[in-house]
């Protein structure tokens, strides 16, 4: 067996960092999907309508959700990802990272008992499948290695874009919707490193 084979199946090689488009469109269509992207199996960034074309295994695995605002063409898929999966979530719940404006409005708009059932208060209150946890401008999260830092951006809504950072030290970023935004900039320009850049 060759060395790097050999490392690989030990184990002693770093997996590196996966970035995979469900969606990028700001509607819906054939061939058309509206703003998602899938970080290695378990996370996205953004739950548009993207999400629906994985099969029920894939949406099975995603157990991180961060959003960038509350637009429908970001959040579209939220509340039927979290009822299809609702029997894997029950082991391994659903957390959302977004701004506080951004789960209050799903909380009042979208999980509220008339348009869907709140998943954050079932089966219940104490063990959901689903958690919401609030982040601020410029706050870093870790999860399972990898760094995803909230950026500010410029929209008609609270929104933010993310900088996330693998393991390995690669890198990428993604705006969310903004227009002119110099604090997004001084934010990039400031990262240490930024191998790929995703302007919506």
């Amino acid at each position: 067996m060759n060395k790097g084979l050999e490392e690989a199946a030990k184990g002693g090689l770093e997996q590196r960092m996966r970035l995979r488009v469900l969606g990028c469109s700001g509607g819906i269509g054939q061939g058309r999907r509206t703003t998602a992207f899938m970080v290695d199996d378990d996370l996205l960034i953004d739950a548009g309508s993207g999400v629906g074309d994985l099969s029920l295994e894939e949406m099975g695995g995603i157990r991180y959700v961060f959003l960038t605002h509350s637009h429908l063409d970001h959040i579209h898929a939220m509340p039927l990802l979290v009822d299809s999966i609702f029997d894997s979530a029950l082991q391994h719940p659903i957390t959302v990272y977004a701004l506080p404006e951004t789960i209050e409005a799903l909380r009042t708009h979208i999980f509220n008992w008339v348009i869907w059932p709140d998943f954050s208060a079932l089966p219940n209150a104490k063990e959901p499948v689903l958690r919401f946890v609030p982040m601020r401008m410029g706050e870093t999260v870790e999860v399972e290695g990898r760094r995803l830092r909230m950026l500010p951006v410029n929209h008609t809504v609270p929104s933010v874009g993310y900088l996330v950072e693998a393991a390995d030290g690669a890198s990428f970023a993604f705006s969310g919707d903004t227009t002119s935004n110099d604090g997004l900039w001084q934010a990039l320009n400031a990262a240490q490193r930024l191998d790929l850049l995703l302007v919506e």
